[in-house]
């Protein structure tokens, strides 16, 4: 009797270590879905996707949807044409019969004529702001900001946004000094600073 008293007693002393050590769920994938897909910043939007893709705790027609989401994201308003070629092969090699699977292939179409388009027009003298749209669109990021930051041109209004939510530029907090040195003002890039200074050599 002794020895059956011992033996619960530690089965007890396990189960409540197990019970306490158990992170509590998360909320569901639906909710997290919704609120990545709320953010109104598609950066930011991505970034939150990525989260998504890369919990290995989601069913895979959870993480089939969020490539998905992510992939029909960045062949748009995300701006990586890359990213979302990429994001819907992944899509379909995980699950082919999934609900939106005929509808990423038709998306991946899409993406893949875009890539081949820019990957092509990239190749050609562009002058900077051209090529700034064509990298970025392609999934570039440092590449094109620090580019523009090195030549002291002035990006344009929809490449200053796109800068600005991407977290390159900061409004008049950022510590990297004015975007603009050269020319004549620009109305939207008054008191608009780099985030941080320049990376050294």
């Amino acid at each position: 009797m002794p020895v059956i008293r011992t033996s619960l007693a530690v089965f007890a002393l396990a189960l409540a270590v197990a019970c306490a050590s158990a992170p509590p769920p998360g909320p569901p994938f639906a909710e997290r879905l919704a609120a990545a897909k709320a953010e109104s910043n598609p950066y930011a939007m991505d970034a939150v996707l990525s989260e998504l893709v890369a919990d290995t705790s989601l069913a895979t027609a959870d993480r089939a949807e969020a490539l998905y989401e992510r992939g029909s994201l960045r062949r748009l308003d995300g701006d990586n044409r890359r990213g979302a070629v990429a994001d819907f092969e992944d899509m379909l090699a995980l699950a082919p019969d999934h609900p939106k699977a005929e509808q990423a292939r038709i998306e991946l179409g899409q993406a893949k004529q875009d890539a081949d388009a820019l990957e092509v027009r990239i190749q050609y003298l562009l002058t900077l702001s051209q090529w700034f749209d064509a990298s970025w669109a392609l999934g570039e990021r440092d590449v094109p900001a620090n580019r523009f930051r090195a030549s002291g041109l002035n990006p344009n209004q929809t490449q200053t946004r796109k800068l600005q939510d991407a977290g390159f530029l900061c409004g008049e907090a950022g510590e990297g000094g004015p975007v603009q040195t050269l020319g004549d003002p620009r109305p939207w890039l008054e008191d608009m600073t780099w985030c941080a200074p320049p990376a050294a050599d």
